[in-house]
Parts: C-alpha cells; sequence; structure tokens
C-alpha cells in the first residue's frame, strides 16, 4: 500500500491503523527517510544509512527467531529506499521530502507513506509500528492556504501534512489601455510604472477616467478571487492564510474578503507573482511552521502552569502514563529532544510502566521493553488523544519531556501521587 497524503483526515486514519496494530503478531521494520537533497552527496548519504543499519540488524536477528522474515523485509526495503531514491528529481521538482516505510511479511504489510515533510533517518525492528514522526508531522501541518494575488490572476494553493493537496489558477481580464483590446492573460506583461501594484496605488495613466477605469477592472479580479478563496476554505476548519504579493494588491484583497476569512490572514509576504510554485509554497510553509511551534511552546507552557497550579494537567512520566491508561488523558505532550528513553509493557494486562520490570507490578506477567515515547504515541493515538510535540522545550524536560491534560469532567491524580513532584529532574 502507498499513501500520499491527500486530506489530513485520509492521513490521520492511516496512521491510526498503524497505530492499533497488535504487538502480538509479528515483528515491524519501519524506515524513516530524509529525501531533501542539494546535491549527490547528500543522496549517497542517506543510501548509505539504508545499507548501514540493514546490516545491523541482520546481525542481530542472525540465528535468531524472525531472522527469515526480517531478512526477507530489509531486502525489500533495501530495493524499494532505494528506487524511490534514485527516483527523486532536482530539489525543486521532488515530489516527496521524505519517505516512511512499513514492512511486516508475516502481517502481509507493506506500507510506503510519502511525505512533502521531511523525516529524520530512522530504521528499527518492533513489535509494533513507529509512529512518532508521523504523530508530529500531524501536529504541525494543519491545513492552511497560500494565496499569490495579481491584477490579471491569481493562485491558490491548499496546504496540508506539507504537501499541496488543491491548487487552483484563475485568469482575468486587465486592460493595459482602455482601447488596447489586449485580453491575453499573461500577454504584454506591465511595464514596473504600469503593472497591477501601480494601479493599486493610483499611478500609470495620465487621464483620470482610464486609470479609474482600470482600476475597476483590478478591484473586480480581486473580489471574484477573494469568493473563489471563501468557497475553497469553507471545506475546512478555521485555516489558516498565507497571503503573497504586492503590497497595494494585498490590500486591495483585504477589503475584498469577508471579515471571517479576514481574520484568519497569519502571514504577508512580498513576492512577485511569476514566482514558482516551490519557491511560494515552501516560504509560505517554513512562515506557518514557525508560528506553529511557538505556539506549541506556549500551549506547553500553559499545561506546566495549570499543572502545578491544581488544575486538570498532569506532570511527567508516571502520571502521563497513569492519565493514559485509564482513558482520562485529552492531550499528550511530548518533548522530541528530551531523553525520555526506554520503559516496560506488560505481555498480559498491557501496562506500560518507565522503570524496568521483571514482572508487571499489577498481575505479575512478563514484561518486554519498549522505547516509552514510541509506545505513549502509539497508544495515545489509538485511544484518539490529541499528540502534541515540542522540541527542546526547557521546562517540559524538566518532567522528563512528558506532560497532559485531562478531559474535562475528570479530576487530576491525587492523594500520594501528586503532580509529578516525585519526579522532575534537576534543572540542567
Amino acid at each position: 500500500m502507498a499513501l500520499t497524503p491527500s486530506h489530513i483526515d485520509e492521513f490521520r486514519q492511516a496512521v491510526r491503523n498503524l497505530a492499533t496494530m497488535s504487538p502480538d503478531g509479528p515483528l515491524v521494520v519501519s524506515l524513516y527517510l530524509d529525501a531533501r537533497w542539494l546535491d549527490e552527496h547528500q543522496r549517497d548519504r542517506v543510501r548509505l544509512f539504508v545499507e548501514n543499519r540493514s546490516g545491523e540488524l541482520r546481525a542481530a536477528y542472525r540465528k535468531r527467531p524472525h531472522e527469515d522474515e526480517i531478512a526477507h523485509a530489509l531486502d525489500w526495503l533495501e530495493r524499494r529506499a532505494v528506487n524511490d531514491l534514485v527516483s527523486q528529481a532536482n530539489p525543486e521538482d521532488v515530489d516527496s521530502d521524505g519517505f516512511a516505510f512499513f514492512v511486516s511479511p508475516g502481517r502481509n504489510l507493506y506500507s510506503v507513506v510519502r511525505s512533502r515533510t521531511r523525516f529524520e533517518n530512522e530504521m528499527e525492528v518492533e513489535e509494533q509500528p513507529r509512529v512518532l514522526q508521523l504523530a508530529h508531522l500531524l501536529d504541525h501541518h494543519s491545513p492552511a492556504f497560500v494565496v499569490l494575488v495579481d491584477g490579471r490572476w491569481m493562485r491558490i494553493f491548499e496546504v496540508a501534512l506539507g504537501g499541496v493537496v488543491v491548487e487552483a489558477e484563475i485568469e482575468q481580464y486587465l486592460p493595459d489601455r482602455v482601447d488596447s483590446g489586449d485580453r491575453g492573460p499573461f500577454a504584454k506583461r506591465f511595464q514596473a510604472a504600469k503593472g497591477p501594484a501601480a494601479l493599486a496605488r493610483g499611478e500609470g495613466m495620465s487621464q483620470m477616467r482610464h486609470q479609474r477605469h482600470i482600476r475597476d477592472h483590478l478591484e473586480h479580479n480581486l473580489k471574484t478571487a477573494a469568493s473563489v478563496l471563501t468557497r475553497l476554505a469553507v471545506l475546512e476548519t478555521d485555516p489558516d492564510i498565507v497571503l503573497c504579493g504586492e503590497p497595494e494588491l494585498r490590500a486591495v484583497f483585504r477589503r475584498e474578503m469577508p471579515s471571517a476569512l479576514r481574520s484568519r490572514i497569519t502571514h504577508e509576504m512580498r513576492m512577485d507573482s511569476k514566482a514558482p510554485r516551490h519557491h511560494v509554497v515552501g516560504a509560505a510553509a517554513k512562515a506557518l511552521l514557525g508560528r506553529t511551534d511557538r505556539s506549541r511552546s506556549l500551549e506547553v507552557d500553559g499545561v506546566i502552569g495549570e499543572a502545578l497550579g491544581g488544575g486538570l494537567s498532569v506532570l511527567g512520566t508516571e502520571d502521563t502514563l497513569l492519565a493514559l491508561q485509564e482513558s482520562r488523558l485529552y492531550s499528550l505532550y511530548l518533548d522530541l529532544g528530551a531523553s525520555i528513553g526506554s520503559g516496560w509493557r506488560c505481555e498480559q494486562c498491557d501496562v506500560l510502566g518507565r522503570k524496568a520490570e521483571l514482572s508487571c507490578p499489577f498481575c505479575r506477567g512478563g514484561t518486554t521493553t519498549v522505547d516509552l515515547a514510541q509506545e505513549v504515541a502509539r497508544r495515545a493515538i489509538s485511544k484518539g488523544t490529541r499528540v502534541v510535540t515540542v522540541r527542546d522545550h526547557v521546562r517540559l524536560r524538566h518532567f522528563r519531556g512528558m506532560a497532559g491534560t485531562l478531559r474535562h469532567g475528570i479530576s487530576p491524580i491525587t492523594g500520594g501521587v501528586g503532580y509529578a513532584g516525585h519526579e522532575p529532574l534537576p534543572p540542567t
């Protein structure tokens, strides 16, 4: 199965399907690749990563159970990953900046996720797919509209999960002069003093009636473009809008937008109307990602303050794990830069814990070692809990990189457990 995310709901369901796979089945090989490069040396480094990590995993499972199954999965991955890497074109034309592969011959699982957002190189064999990087992608790339306005035409890109899912281009008539008869959408581009931006400023025509005539056309074109954007935007819930173009044209376009849509403009940037698609979308995506990083950091600050004040939030691995296992967690916050480390999972009652245990303290069943951040993310996604990721958040790292908010109407942990006051790390 190959998946190129075309809609956030479709992608979210695909991630949930991976997260809900049973740990009792055959092993799964998860491979994430950063496929964005500027030269062949970077491409070769990715190829070498696949070859070297594959060799390490083959050696680790030699003469052990599942050896043949893992070898088959790694053979398939090496062929498929190398083929996908070789097929990548120049950075301006690439279809995917990242690949995620999930392979398990015993489960008949051969899944490929293509992303317009880069992944960190990662390759592991576990009982379930590793979905933390997919959760980060979901959290940081909500739907948005990128609008590039010009007097004659407008381009709209709906961006979701780092890629363009809808692209619309509107071409309209804007005369050079009243009697020019030039109706070609791209013919006779304006000189610098007579372009659409100059007309928006009221320049370029010696006679007032000629200037007014062209300005009326300009405003009509931008009003039509605003109505198209309005129809597209109603299909998403509160999408962000990035407005690009000359300042004067952006000002006219803003006036033609409904007030509800105007309030969704988060960024504006000056950009030439003939800028290539990858440049427009890339600049907008970078601005949106920076805003998301800042908002997530502020959100975590609020969660920590609420937890320390006795609100409906928890801090640290112990309290967060307990709330997650009891389905009381509404949002899970993970610091990808923190050393959350390994934990254990009971093979009998499926309880999670942080400290090493030879047997489950609840049912005395056997335990297995797990990557705690990956396991917590999987479990949260399978339960429908919102997963929020940050990186190198100083205050959250003090609480081992994990926190959560509780569902309304459910009290936080009380009694001797407290609000993770028993396990914070010393400041670094």
